[in-house]
C-alpha cells in the first residue's frame, strides 16, 4: 500500500518527491501506486492532445491515461496503479518542482477508483474526529485550523490535500504527498466528522447545507478532469457517498475563537465553551462621525478630514439612532441585543436581527470598528 518509486533516469530526483518517502511501502490505508521514472519519450510529443486545464495537458492513447505539464510526461495504466513519468534529457529545477504536482493529478484518479478522493482542505483533529475546512484559497482554511489548534489543543494531518477514504461505509481522512506551503507530511489517518466550507464575513454563523449544496461545493471544490464516462461516474458516486453519510456546513467567520466556539456547538452541541472565558467581539461607533437630528431625520454625517472620504451622509431610523449611541464605548451584541428589548420591548429574536442587521450595514460603510 501507498507508494513505490522506482527511478530509472541519470537524474537525482529526491529533491521533487522527498516528501513520498513517508508514504513508502506498508503499513497505511493509501492505494497503492507504483511509481516509475524513466528518460524522455519523444514519441509522447506526437500524441492526440485532448484537452487542456489550468496547464495540464490531456492525451489520448490505447493503454491508459496520458498527461504533461511543462514538458514532463506522466502514463497512467487503465486500472490506475501505475504510473510512468517521461523527465526531460535537460531537466530544469523548476521543472522537478512539477513533477510533485503531476503525480498528484494522477493519484486523484486512484483515489477515485478506491471509492474515494483528495480533497482540497485543511484538517483539525480533535479527539478521533477530524473536521476539514474547505474553501477557495485565501478563505481562510489555515486560518480556522490553526484557530482549532489554539482554543482547542487540536492537530492536523494535512494542511492543502488530505485523502478521504471509504472503508467499509466509514469515512476516514488520511495524511497525502501533498500539504502546500506548510510541508507537513502525515502518514495517519481520523474518522471524518464533518466538511465545513470557510467564508470570511463580519459575524460568525453557521448553517448546514443541503445535499445538493454540499455536492456542488464538494464536486466544484475538488475537481477532476473525467479522463473516462466511468471515471467521473464513479467520481460522482463518491461525492454523493460522503455527502450521506456526513454533514457539510458554511462556516461565516471572522479570525476569532467565537468563530470556533459558533462551530464546535454546531457540532458538539454541549456547554463545553461555558467553562471558558470566551473572547467576544465588540463594536463601537467611529469618533470621526456626529449624529444629527434634523427635523426628526438621524443623519451621521463625517467630521474634518473624514469628509473627504465620504461622498454622502446616512439617514437612520429610531432604532438605528439608538443603537449608534449605545455604541460610544465598545458593546457586544448580546448587550445590545438586551438594550435594544428595554428600550424597544420587542421579542428577542426580532432585536437580534435589528442588531445584526444595523452591524452589518455599519461594517459594509465602515462607520464601526471591531474590537476582541
Amino acid at each position: 500500500m501507498g507508494f513505490t518509486i522506482t527511478n530509472k533516469t541519470n537524474f537525482n530526483i529526491g529533491s521533487a518527491t522527498y516528501q513520498f518517502s513517508k508514504f513508502a511501502g506498508k503499513g497505511d490505508l493509501l492505494p497503492e501506486l507504483e511509481i516509475e521514472f524513466l528518460s524522455e519519450n519523444k514519441e509522447y510529443y506526437l500524441q492526440k492532445l485532448v484537452s487542456c486545464i489550468n496547464n495540464y495537458n490531456f492525451y489520448r492513447t490505447d493503454n491508459g491515461y496520458l498527461f504533461s505539464l511543462e514538458g514532463i510526461f506522466l502514463h497512467l495504466n487503465c486500472d490506475f496503479t501505475h504510473a510512468k513519468v517521461y523527465c526531460p534529457d535537460d531537466m530544469s529545477a523548476s521543472q522537478q518542482f512539477y513533477i510533485s504536482y503531476i503525480l498528484m493529478l494522477a493519484y486523484k484518479y486512484t483515489m477515485i477508483a478506491n471509492d474515494g478522493f483528495i480533497i482540497h482542505a485543511s484538517t483539525a483533529v480533535f479527539g478521533s474526529d477530524c473536521i476539514c475546512f474547505c474553501g477557495l484559497s485565501g478563505a481562510g482554511k489555515s486560518t480556522q485550523t490553526s484557530l482549532w489548534e489554539k482554543h482547542l489543543k487540536t492537530w492536523s494531518i494535512n494542511y492543502d490535500q488530505p485523502c478521504i477514504l471509504n472503508r467499509d461505509g466509514k469515512y476516514l481522512v488520511h495524511g497525502s504527498p501533498w500539504s502546500g506551503k506548510e510541508h507537513m507530511f502525515r502518514n495517519c489517518f481520523s474518522t471524518l466528522k464533518a466538511i465545513v466550507f470557510v467564508q470570511q464575513s463580519p459575524l460568525n454563523s453557521v448553517e448546514r447545507l443541503t445535499k445538493a449544496e454540499a455536492f456542488s461545493l464538494l464536486y466544484l471544490n475538488n475537481y477532476v478532469y473525467p479522463i473516462s464516462e466511468k471515471c467521473e461516474q464513479k467520481y460522482t458516486e463518491n461525492i454523493h457517498s460522503v455527502i450521506e453519510h456526513t454533514p457539510v456546513y458554511r462556516l461565516n467567520c471572522t479570525i476569532s475563537e467565537t468563530a470556533v466556539e459558533v462551530l464546535y456547538k454546531e457540532l458538539y452541541g454541549n456547554d463545553y465553551y461555558k467553562e471558558k472565558k470566551v473572547v467576544s467581539m465588540t463594536y463601537s461607533a467611529k469618533t470621526c462621525f456626529e449624529m444629527k437630528n434634523i427635523a426628526g431625520d438621524f443623519l451621521l454625517i463625517p467630521r474634518g478630514s473624514s469628509a473627504i472620504d465620504y461622498s454622502a451622509v446616512l439617514v437612520l431610523n429610531e432604532t438605528g439612532a439608538f443603537l449608534w449611541k449605545e455604541m460610544s464605548t465598545p458593546v457586544t451584541i448580546s448587550e445590545l441585543v438586551k438594550k435594544l428589548v428595554d428600550k424597544f420591548a420587542p421579542s428577542a429574536k426580532q432585536a437580534e436581527t435589528d442588531v445584526k442587521r444595523f452591524i452589518e450595514k455599519m461594517l459594509e460603510n465602515e462607520l464601526i470598528d471591531v474590537h476582541e
